[in-house]
């Protein structure tokens, strides 16, 4: 059970690429949220305890290698370069000092993250899929067969035999 601050972020590819570049890009914007959240500049105010980030990219699930667990250790990666003393190491003296008392500023705002989701496109299908009611929550049909369902308890008429070639002509062509 989570108590406390939640926020949850969608992270939407209209075009998926493949999954390497998908997962890419998924990681360059999770990476530009939490320099954001990090920032001692930060117009978000705290930190939230938790942070869920929601993306339509599924990513692949192989273990230590796949998407999935290639961005959760990145987000983990983060966290612990905010905690490394030798982060500022290749540096010398004033530079070493204002970087390192930077990085302390940084740390220190997101001490606050307790943890955080990854919910990829898999996960979300898998959601929509088993929770009926949150999926048709919405006037919009997110799956074929609610569209279908809906159509055939609105429709007295429906001829079984001919819906079929009138929904291939009314259908959009891929």
């Amino acid at each position: 059970t989570w108590d406390g601050t939640t926020v949850l972020q969608a992270k939407h590819k209209e075009t998926l690429a493949g999954p390497q570049k998908d997962a890419s890009t998924l990681w360059g914007n999770i990476k530009s949220e939490l320099n954001a959240w990090a920032s001692p500049d930060s117009k978000r105010g705290a930190v939230p305890h938790y942070l869920v980030f929601a993306t339509n990219i599924p990513l692949t699930p192989v273990h230590e290698g796949g998407g999935f667990d290639t961005i959760n250790s990145n987000i983990q990666n983060f966290l612990n370069d905010l905690e490394s003393e030798a982060s500022e190491d290749h540096l010398d003296g004033v530079e070493k000092a204002r970087a390192r008392q930077e990085r302390h500023a940084r740390r220190d705002r997101m001490r606050n993250l307790r943890t955080w989701r990854l919910w990829d496109g898999n996960q979300l299908v898998g959601l929509l899929d088993a929770h009926e009611g949150v999926r048709r929550a919405s006037d919009g049909f997110l799956t074929a067969g609610d569209a279908l369902a809906s159509l055939s308890v609105r429709s007295n008429n429906l001829d079984k035999k001919g819906s079929g070639p009138a929904l291939e002509r009314r259908a959009p062509r891929m």
